[in-house]
This record gives C-alpha cells, sequence and structure tokens, in this order.
C-alpha cells in the first residue's frame, strides 16, 4: 500500500486510533508543508457499478424482496426535499440503543456518547426503498494531496452525543438502519471556530472489519483531502442532484469508498474501507439516497454544548509547544533538512480536565516526524491512549524500533521513496504520583538510529540520564538513506 497514501488514511480512520482522537483533539490533518503536494500520478479508468449489480440479498442488514434497484440515469419519482420517507412495514423499528454490545472496550468517559445501532428486523429479511445505482470510478492510490486546515488559530471540538448524532442523520430513530447502518457503533465529534461556529461535525464507527466516516459541513462540501482529477459530478437518478463516487484498492486486501454531495444546505462526504466491495458500495449507495435524494443530513442546529466532552485546541510555535509542562517530552533533535509544520496545545474536560496534550510536527519531502504527547490526568489509562505497540523510555534503541508491529522497511511502494516507518508509543512514569506520560510518534523517512535519536532527544530523556545514542551528522545520515536505512 502506498504510504504517501497511508498517511492520508491514517488522519480519516478514526476508530484506528479512535480513543486518542476522541480524548485529546489532536488535529485532524497536520499541515505537513506545501499546501499541494502530487503524492503521484493519478491514474483513473471508469468503471460502471449499475444498481442492478445488487439484486436481492437475504442476509441481515441487507434489502431483501421488495429491493427495486435503479440504473444510473433513469428518473424515479422522489420523495418530497428534507423530508424522510417511512419504512414499507406495518411496524416501525425500536430507537437504536446506546448501550455498546460488542466487546470493544470504550472509557467510562466516553460511554455516554457511543450509540450503537441495532437491526429492527433482527436478521430477518425484509423489504427496502428504491436504490438508484451510480457509477464508481477506480482510481489509483495517487493524486494530489492537499493538506488543509480548518483556518482557526482556536478551535473547541466536543463530543456528540447519541441524540445529537441521530439530529445530523435526519433526526428520527429509522434514519441509522435506513443507511444500512446497523450493527455499527458509532462516535461523533463537532469542530467550532472562535466565535463558537461549527465548521464540521464528523461521526464514525466500525462494525466487524467495516469502517465509516461521515463528515457534514455547513453551506458547502467539506475540503478535500485528495483530489483525483478524473473524477467527475454525476446527475443522480431521484432527482437529479449532482454527486462523485469512486474507490480506491488499498492494495492489503481493503478498499476505500468514496461518495459527497450536498444534502439540502450541508455538504456531506462518505467514506468507507472495507474488504467486501460490494458491502462499501451498497452502503455509498444507500448513503447518496439518503443525502442527495431525500437531503436528510442537516448540521443546523447543531451548537457548542459546554458541559459535555470538549476539547480546547490552540496552535502555538515550537517555543511556546516547549515551555508546556509536557514540553519536556517533545524531541530537541530532528535533521537538518526537516522543518517545522506546526505545533499545538489541548486540553479535554468535562467539568474538569481529563487530558492535557502538546504536539508537534516536521516534514522534510517526503519524510515526516509528527508527535503527540498526553497526560490523563490523575490516573493511568493505557488502553484509552491508543493501540499502537508501548514502549518503555529506558527501552528506546535502533533495534527496539525495528521489532515488528513497530518499524518495517518499505522499498515497493509505487512513486515514493524506499526507507523505514514507524509508528509506536514511549511510555514515561509519571513524577510525584501523577500518572503515566504517553508519546505517541509517527516517523517517516529516518532510518532506526535517525529515529531513536530523535526519540531520545527530548529534555525529559536527558534530564533522567537515559542513554543517548549519537547524533547522526548530515554525511552520515545521506550515507544512511542512500543505503536504504538496512
Amino acid at each position: 500500500m502506498n504510504d504517501h497514501y497511508r498517511a492520508y488514511m491514517d488522519r480519516i480512520r478514526t476508530p484506528a486510533a479512535l480513543h486518542e482522537r476522541l480524548l485529546t483533539g489532536e488535529s485532524r490533518r497536520p499541515n505537513r508543508g506545501p499546501a499541494l503536494r502530487l503524492a503521484g500520478a493519478a491514474a483513473c479508468c471508469g468503471l460502471i457499478l449499475a444498481g442492478c449489480l445488487w439484486g436481492i440479498r437475504l442476509v441481515s442488514g441487507f434489502p431483501g424482496p421488495g429491493v427495486e434497484p435503479v440504473a444510473a440515469g433513469t428518473p424515479a419519482q422522489t420523495e418530497p426535499a428534507g423530508q424522510f420517507a417511512s419504512p414499507p412495514l406495518d411496524t416501525q423499528p425500536p430507537a437504536p440503543t446506546e448501550a455498546p454490545a460488542s466487546g470493544k472496550f470504550w472509557p467510562e468517559e466516553l460511554r455516554d456518547y457511543v450509540l450503537r445501532i441495532e437491526d429492527p428486523f433482527d436478521g430477518q429479511p425484509h423489504g427496502d426503498f428504491v436504490l438508484p445505482g451510480v457509477e464508481f470510478t477506480q482510481c489509483a492510490s495517487g493524486g494530489i494531496m492537499v493538506d488543509y486546515a480548518l483556518g482557526e488559530e482556536s478551535r473547541t471540538e466536543t463530543q456528540l452525543t447519541p441524540e445529537e448524532m441521530l439530529h445530523l442523520l435526519g433526526g428520527t430513530d429509522q434514519a441509522p438502519w435506513s443507511l444500512y447502518w446497523a450493527g455499527f457503533e458509532l462516535t461523533g465529534r463537532a469542530v467550532f471556530g472562535e466565535e463558537a461556529e461549527l465548521l464540521e461535525a464528523v461521526v464514525s464507527g466500525e462494525r466487524g472489519d467495516t469502517t465509516i466516516g461521515l463528515t457534514l459541513t455547513p453551506g458547502q462540501l467539506p475540503p478535500e483531502d485528495v483530489i483525483y482529477g478524473e473524477v467527475e459530478e454525476q446527475v443522480y437518478a431521484l432527482n437529479a442532484a449532482a454527486v462523485k463516487a469512486y474507490y480506491i484498492d488499498l492494495e492489503n486486501g481493503e478498499y476505500l469508498y468514496r461518495a459527497e454531495c450536498m444534502s439540502g444546505e450541508t455538504g456531506v462526504r462518505l467514506d468507507v474501507t472495507a474488504s467486501d466491495r460490494e458491502e462499501a458500495a451498497h452502503l455509498i449507495l444507500c448513503f447518496l439516497r439518503a443525502a442527495a435524494g431525500w437531503e436528510m443530513f442537516t448540521t443546523e442546529g447543531v451548537t457548542l454544548q459546554e458541559e459535555h466532552i470538549r476539547s480546547l485546541y490552540r496552535k502555538v510555535t515550537l517555543e511556546e509547544a516547549y515551555g508546556d509542562a509536557l514540553g519536556a517530552y517533545l524531541p530537541r533533535y530532528v535533521p537538518e533538512e526537516f522543518g517545522i509544520d506546526f505545533a499545538s496545545r489541548s486540553e479535554t474536560r468535562k467539568g474538569s480536565p481529563a487530558v492535557a496534550a502538546v504536539s508537534a510536527a516536521w516534514s522534510g519531502g517526503y519524510s515526516y516526524i509528527s508527535v503527540t504527547v498526553q497526560q490523563f490526568a490523575g490516573r493511568d489509562v493505557r488502553s484509552a491512549v491508543s493501540d499502537l505497540q508501548c514502549l518503555n523510555a529506558d527501552e528506546i534503541s535502533p533495534e527496539a524500533l525495528t521489532a515488528e508491529g513497530i518499524g518495517r522497511y518499505v522499498d515497493t511502494d509505487r512513486g515514493d521513496q524506499p526507507g523505514w516507518r514507524f509508528s509506536f508509543l514511549v511510555e514515561y512514569p509519571g513524577e510525584d504520583g501523577e500518572a503515566p506520560v504517553y508519546a505517541q510518534y509517527s516517523i517517516k523517512g529516518l532510518d532506526p538510529r535517525q529515529a531513536a535519536a530523535v526519540v531520545t532527544s527530548c529534555a525529559r530523556s536527558m534530564c533522567t540520564g537515559l542513554p543517548l545514542p549519537p547524533t547522526p551528522s548530515p554525511a552520515a545520515e545521506d550515507m544512511a538513506l542512500h543505503a536504504g536505512g538496512r
């Protein structure tokens, strides 16, 4: 899988690092260099997946008898704009439950913010509405990567309650299962600017190995992460609305399916990552029917709620980040060719502060270093930080960073440079009985010796006498890079 694209995917697949994202308010898209970066030549070819491919499915959650697929471009009668069609059944489905039942661990702070979608049909075959087809364009994993920020020096992110998520999805208990979301566990967040204006809302979830991410923005389409020049708008069959739909082979057994459109006055985009292409495409078709056909989604009425879990985020200079209480855990050494991209502070609270974090990122060409340092107030919540492998601070060495699940050498990426990729946590003991501090690293383009030097260059390591690998000289770095870091 192309690692330049993996960096993009890491920013949009929240379930993989869901706990960290929800509890620290880390910036969703760190700015790594120029506004436009050519990730590789976009190579797209059209592939028509008409609605008739779906036929009749008699399995849990899929439509059963009564499905009437409509080919792309076929006129069809539409529901009135902004209204939700009633289900073709005599009984109405029960409201989704808030109690997660998948066995997934949720920190205590988040349990009131999880919406689990039940299957009202209990796995039995059932009818569905007319489901128009669209054309999915197959795209290679290149494109023009756009590193965009929300344009705010300061912002506030809040957790969405189950009621608020239902409001975004259409305001009724029927909305989630009409999207074929039965079995998903959903969490959501809303991002507000300095004047408490809503910038975007995001609802994410997972069901087995399928993940979804829905982004909603008031008045315009959500900004794009990667632009594929040959993905064109098409006319939706129900009401001639403009929609886009395409998919990407992630080259790891999974596929990313994406669609976007306006839903009334709200711009919406759905990302689906799954190994089952048919399931992913079906989720997209259900989404487009609700968003474009029924204009079901809305951000109207979503406001900043002080009583919810909220993260206060502020961009700072690197010097200010170093001066933070957690700044001692940020690296002091990075290779000379790396420049600072951003630094930030954040604090997550519900009443009293719960999590403090400081972040910084550097980049040089296709290489980057990103680190987020965080500490939970008064307690150790290791499982809520991340699902990455964790090393103790005194275990950092070039050899430790080459262990499976921490570092790997990649030389098969098309359009990218061969080299090492690292993703891991470092645990530091808390001071004076405080909770441990965790530093999460994502590094690309350094060899293991350079990466170890970066991690152990933080002031905390130097003050505690932890061993420091020799600082690589520019000449040594060049030799290591030419040797492929092997």
